[in-house]
């Protein structure tokens, strides 16, 4: 397995690779993915392999704790199930770390985003407007949201920017910004630290505005309470196939954690506190594009 890393660490193209339960490999190359033949994967010793590339990050996989994900020295992300949960074997998933974080001029050099969008985000950003960009997997949300934060630290360099994430892939060359990341219960048997602990220890720390990396659940309703309370332009990222139904999962996650909050009142503080969504898709070919930037007040949630 350790060729299949270097590999990918390597190549300018394949920004993903999956091992199957069969030991078959596919990758993604440029947003396709494809079978790569003779991996030549031994089943004996692949758990083994995989639990030594995680040693040094404390965490540990085995039968009662069938499940990992982790970030090895900042440039891969793997994710493994192995059995009782994945009962025909073990599945690994190994995608890269985008290197190359690009401004919002690269994306419109490579049609990422249209001529006409760069001058109302341009807009959205100065007028510090609270954003949420949704899309489905891989759809460019991360380098999208870095983009605009290299943006936001080129014309406002005097702004403290806090990010906070489950995985560590903002990086911003600002002396003004602190990134914040959570913790998993580890080997050591250390407590974690969840994104909404994270969320509610930023507001100490002064930020202007505070970037959460993906909501998932508890987070959602502190956030809400943090973009009410004077941090404007504040941005957040989650997974969802249309502006609609992020804003309608954002209002569920609300409503699931808060039993004393109806779905109607999540819906009210969604729309007083959220000013734009962003959609992120894959065109046919592949491409990561922003397909849309859209209004709060132009999106409906029955």
């Amino acid at each position: 397995m350790e060729n299949l890393l270097n590999y990918l660490i390597k190549s300018d193209h394949v920004q993903e690779i999956v091992i199957g339960p069969d030991l078959s490999v596919l990758e993604d190359v440029d947003g396709t993915l494809r079978s790569k033949p003779n991996c030549n994967l031994v089943p004996a010793t692949l758990l083994e392999d995989l639990r030594r590339l995680i040693f040094s990050t404390g965490q540990t996989i085995d039968h009662s704790s069938p499940f990992v994900e982790v970030t090895i020295e900042n440039k891969i992300r793997i994710t493994a199930v192995i059995p009782p949960i994945s009962p025909r074997g073990i599945c690994i998933q190994l995608r890269k770390m985008n290197e190359k974080y690009y401004n919002l001029d690269t994306l419109l050099q490579n049609h990422t985003i249209h001529k006409k969008d760069l001058i109302i985000i341009e807009k959205i950003l100065q007028e510090q407007k609270n954003i949420v960009i949704c899309g489905g997997t891989s759809t460019g949300k991360t380098t999208l949201l870095n983009a605009l934060l290299h943006k936001i630290a080129a014309f406002l360099p005097e702004q403290r920017i806090v990010t906070i994430e489950e995985t560590s892939e903002i990086h911003l060359n600002h002396p003004n910004w602190l990134n914040l990341v959570t913790r998993q219960f580890n080997t050591e048997q250390q407590p974690p630290i969840t994104l909404e602990t994270l969320l509610r220890t930023s507001l100490r720390l002064r930020p202007d505005r505070i970037i959460v990396g993906e909501c998932r659940g508890k987070e959602v309703f502190p956030l809400l309470q943090v973009l009410n309370s004077g941090h404007s332009g504040s941005i957040c990222t989650l997974h969802a196939n249309a502006s609609h139904l992020a804003i309608k999962k954002l209002a569920l996650m609300t409503v699931i954690h808060n039993n004393q909050i109806d779905f109607k009142t999540a819906l009210m503080w969604i729309y007083e506190n959220i000013d734009f969504v962003f959609f992120c898709k894959r065109s046919k070919t592949g491409k990561r594009v922003l397909d849309q930037i859209t209004p709060i007040e132009s999106i409906k949630v029955t």
